[in-house]
Parts: C-alpha cells; structure tokens; sequence
C-alpha cells in the first residue's frame, strides 16, 4: 500500500530543534539527522504498516538508524501522521498528549 505522509507542527518543531542541537554540536550534523528523517518517512510512504502498534490508538514507531530517535505516527486509511520525532533517551511518552 502506498501512503501520504504529514507531519503534525509539533513534529516539525521537534526535528527542527534538533537539527539546531545537533548543528551545535558539529557543523553539518544537523543537515545528517534531517537526512535520516527523510529515510524514514520514504520508508513509511511504503511500509508504514509494517511497523507494530506499541499504544492506544494505533501509534506506532520506527527508530531512525544513526541517532536515537524514535518518529512516532498513526496512519489514518492512506495517510501516515507524524506525531514526534523524539530521542529515546527520554521518556517514550513525551508524545502521548499529541494523539
């Protein structure tokens, strides 16, 4: 099944200040955790069903591959939701009032 992905503001907010941390921390890091964002979301266009609801209302979520974030969604018939985009070093919930 193909799907259209949308990120809620919340999510946007959330990668965009991460990108800045990240930017903060070396030059061009932020552009590569942006980079690892986008790798997911073309992975959710496609397989975003593939992934097991980990909470109430059908949330799911995939961990990016170098950093150690979690994208938490819903999919919604064809469209993928991005509720948060979120480190796992902090607690997996901060997302749940976004729901």
């Amino acid at each position: 099944m193909s799907y259209q992905v949308d990120l809620k503001l919340e999510a946007h907010q959330d990668i965009f200040e991460t990108m800045l941390w990240y930017e903060s921390k070396r030059k061009g890091l932020g552009a590569e955790f942006y980079a690892e964002v986008e790798k997911v979301k073309n992975v959710l266009l496609t397989n975003a069903d593939s992934f097991e609801i980990k909470y109430r209302r059908n949330v799911r979520w995939i961990q990016t591959d170098r950093f150690p974030y979690i994208v938490v969604y819903v999919i919604n018939g064809n469209n993928v939701v991005i509720l948060a985009v979120v480190s796992t070093y902090r607690h997996p919930k901060i997302w749940k009032g976004r729901t």
